[in-house]
């Protein structure tokens, strides 16, 4: 929301800034229509600009905008910052109000006006520059404060938000990636995998028109089939299924609750992964399992292995009858 405030609005600068901060409404300065030269018009709407623009820039609790001082205040901190824009605002109203229909030796007049009302208030070009030196410090000290607490509540949480989260640990050890890129990388991967089956091997198509997709994807199912057909055949294996669960048992996949809890201990190949990765044995252990539940879901989707039994349903409390019983 904002005031669209004309050159010659006889209400006090003060009224107005005071109803539009108080409301949180923006304010529009509106320069005269139809000028094509600098006149009594067009400099009565520079004075406009200068009371308002000293008001607003000197007020430190001000939470609006006042255009177009504060776009030209913007342009202003881009220049200084190295950054030449090709124009003064790509604010669509800013451009609408003040810049299209403005005759170029009006507008050069105005911004002589607004450039030297916020010179006035900030200084020399110099103060500017140092002003925006500190903004950019606060800001850039602002997002490292930022990602480190995001990166520090990740750390924090990481067994919580990730269903990897040893594998990351592994990944960031190993690359020197913080535990949040690790993540990301992986994500990105497991994510871009999807993307590129999806896109080749696209779902079944409904046999009815409006049904909802099968649960399975006969093409993707098809090519996990022949991978694991493939990976048995190189290992002269006969049987997947059996030869599977003798994976998972040596590398302690289903001990992962009992490992991640200190009641199990790593065994002998979580060991000697941790000292080749450069970790500790119980996250090379939990890792390994992390990376062999993403395996194992290959080998269930082409049939090559069973998926685990069911967990068996809590038991729920029978509700109470109502009676006492009386020994």
């Amino acid at each position: 929301m904002s005031i669209d405030i004309p050159y010659d609005c006889s209400v006090s600068p003060d009224e107005l800034l005071m109803h539009a901060e108080s409301s949180g409404f923006n304010i529009n300065l509106l320069p005269p229509g139809h000028t094509t030269v600098v006149d009594e018009k067009v400099e009565r709407y520079c004075e406009v600009l200068r009371t308002y623009g000293r008001m607003w820039l000197s007020s430190p609790q001000s939470n609006i905008r006042v255009a177009p001082i504060d776009g030209y205040l913007e342009y202003l901190f881009g220049v200084a910052a190295g950054h030449i824009p090709a124009s003064i605002s790509t604010d669509e109203m800013m451009n609408t109000l003040f810049t299209d229909g403005m005759p170029e030796v009006v507008m050069v007049h105005v911004k002589v006006v607004i450039h030297d009302v916020i010179m006035e208030h900030f200084g020399t070009e110099d103060a500017f520059n140092e002003i925006l030196e500190k903004v950019a410090k606060a800001i850039h000290l602002k997002q490292a404060q930022f990602r480190d607490s995001r990166a520090r509540i990740l750390e924090e949480e990481l067994d919580l938000r990730t269903p990897l989260p040893n594998l990351i640990r592994m990944v960031s050890k190993s690359t020197g990636l913080s535990l949040s890129n690790a993540a990301g990388m992986l994500y990105e991967l497991k994510h871009g995998v999807h993307t590129v089956l999806d896109k080749y091997l696209p779902p079944d198509e409904p046999a009815v028109e409006g049904q909802a997709t099968p649960p399975v994807n006969t093409r993707q199912a098809k090519l996990a089939n022949a991978l694991g057909a493939a990976f048995a055949a190189a290992f002269g294996i006969d049987e997947m299924d059996e030869a599977w669960a003798g994976v998972e048992s040596t590398l302690q996949v289903q001990e992962r609750i009992n490992l991640d809890h200190g009641t199990v201990q790593p065994g002998s190949v979580a060991s000697r992964i941790a000292v080749a990765m450069d970790v500790e044995p119980k996250i090379a252990a939990l890792a390994t399992g992390e990376f062999l539940s993403m395996i194992r879901a290959v080998l269930e989707a082409g049939n090559h292995v069973s998926p685990p039994p069911p967990s068996s349903p809590k038991p729920v409390p029978a509700p109470a009858s109502g009676l006492i019983a009386v020994g």
